[in-house]
């Protein structure tokens, strides 16, 4: 294994002399810049160190103005600040721009000070290596917990989207995610976090619409004790307990007008004040914003700051509807049937070939949500025709009658079969092409025909087994064979 690179960057020769032996000594590799430009010159054209180690006061461009241009140009690499005396400003200002840890230089016989020095380096290795392990096993095992993102992929209306994600999720920008409920713009700020410099920060969430303004106040920038009635305790808010993660301001277009005004201020202060305090708070969190409502209309009816707007749209990514992602559809009723099929101990059943049809014609109102929520259910209740009727759960008024061409006449079939009970086969296609969700219930009437009539003839019309075979209930298998047209003996001696 390859020693742990580390670079000194501090012009005090006698500091980097004993500081670069110490380091040796300890089997790191040491690598010496006088000054700041040299550090980030030789970043321009060399893969970077492990950890470096930066002087607060050096000429020209001094450790805070370095570490400013690194956090920049290379936000990941880890920074130490070291300096000849403690100064409690220099070191908050060092750590709000991302330095990792702060040690002052040993003096002379400062042996105390010299084991100081080693523990901040072990512990700044120590965390250098732990980021490093986390970002591969992450980059191994993708985060599947937070909806449909092994499914992307499969779809071409998504690739602009990931494309966008992928060149804006470095960056420290506002995002702003606008489409209808249910699409996944959670999914898409989930994925923003997972591929920052951040991803080992929390990712918090935040329901505008779930909290009347007084509480959701406290709840984004906390409360000291006695702000108001009922608060016993100090709470530190949404955007402290964020930290230097991921910000999601989710539907943002519910939050009062009044409370506007304090956001766009925090935005553009980088800064809150908790309720009852006067002490401004610093923060270093990216925000993402998300809303299915049209803000520019909301803009123009007052409801909305227009200044906010353009804060949060810095970059804004519009999720497209499901109905304009079919292709994505199969996939999705795969990840969702995994999914849940091992959350709730059942085995796996997968619908047949005119289910997926059905679903991937149906236009999906409500989105992934309504699929998921669709496919949960048909995994606890193992009955696909929670996946056929798919506008019955959702229409006001009863549905029109489906077309003749819809329930195909039952005929008999002339081949020859061991039983002599009829053999049912589809009627001729329709003379004109009828609404696809008919068409695609008549192909799964046709599937489901077919299926039972295949079983009924498999245990010579014992309807039991049949429908142990086909996964549902004796009364359910009675009802399908009533709804496709199957009939059989009155008698069904065979049951016993």
């Amino acid at each position: 294994m390859d020693a742990t690179r580390i670079a000194i960057v501090d012009d005090d020769e006698l500091f980097v002399g004993y500081l670069s032996t110490f380091l040796k000594s300890r089997g790191y590799d040491v690598v010496v810049y006088s000054s700041g430009p040299e550090l980030l010159q030789a970043l321009a054209s060399s893969a970077p160190p492990s950890l470096v180690m930066l002087d607060v006061l050096m000429p020209s461009m001094n450790g805070l103005e370095t570490l400013r241009v690194l956090r920049n140009g290379h936000p990941k690499l880890p920074v130490v600040m070291v300096s000849g005396q403690q100064v409690p400003e220099t070191i908050v200002d060092a750590v709000r721009m991302g330095a990792i840890d702060y040690v002052v230089k040993p003096s002379d016989a400062a042996g105390v000070q010299e084991a100081a020095l080693e523990a901040t380096i072990c512990r700044s290795i120590e965390r250098v290596t732990l980021a490093a392990e986390v970002a591969r096993l992450s980059a191994q095992q993708p985060d599947e917990s937070d909806g449909a993102q092994p499914c992307w992929q499969s779809g071409h209306a998504m690739e602009p989207i990931m494309t966008m994600v992928e060149r804006v999720a470095e960056s420290d920008v506002s995002v702003l995610l606008t489409g209808e409920s249910g699409v996944g713009k959670e999914v898409i700020a989930r994925e923003l976090h997972r591929r920052s410099a951040r991803r080992l920060k929390p990712f918090v969430k935040v329901n505008c619409a779930a909290l009347p303004a007084e509480l959701l106040e406290s709840e984004l920038f906390g409360h000291e004790r006695g702000a108001f009635t009922g608060a016993q305790t100090p709470r530190i808010g949404k955007f402290e307990y964020a930290g230097e993660g991921t910000l999601m301001l989710d539907e943002i277009g519910e939050m009062p007008i009044s409370l506007q005004a304090k956001l766009l201020h925090v935005l553009q202060d980088g800064e809150i004040t908790k309720l009852g305090s006067n002490r401004p708070v610093p923060i270093r969190v990216r925000v993402v914003a998300a809303t299915n409502r049209d803000l520019h209309t909301m803009i123009q009816d007052g409801q909305f700051r227009a200044d906010l707007f353009y804060r949060l749209q810095v970059i804004e990514i519009r999720v497209p509807p499901l109905r304009d992602r079919r292709e994505e559809i199969p996939a999705l009723i795969d990840f969702f049937l995994r999914r849940y099929a091992t959350q709730y101990g059942r085995p796996l059943l997968k619908p047949s070939a005119a289910v997926y049809a059905a679903m991937t014609a149906y236009d999906w109102p409500g989105n992934i949500r309504e699929l998921e929520n669709r496919i949960k259910r048909f995994v606890i209740l193992r009955d696909e025709s929670v996946l056929i009727d798919l506008e019955a759960d959702r229409a006001p008024v009863p549905l029109a009658p489906v077309p003749a061409v819809s329930r195909p006449a039952v005929v008999t079939d002339q081949r020859p079969s061991h039983n002599d009970y009829p053999v049912v086969t589809e009627a001729a296609p329709p003379e004109r092409p009828g609404r696809l969700p008919d068409v695609a219930r008549a192909a799964a009437m046709i599937a489901e025909r077919r299926a039972i009539q295949d079983a009924l003839d498999h245990f010579r019309w014992n309807r039991t087994k049949a429908a142990q075979m086909l996964g549902v209930s004796y009364k359910t298998l009675l009802s399908k064979m009533k709804e496709c047209g199957i009939s059989g003996p009155d008698a069904d001696s065979s049951e016993s």
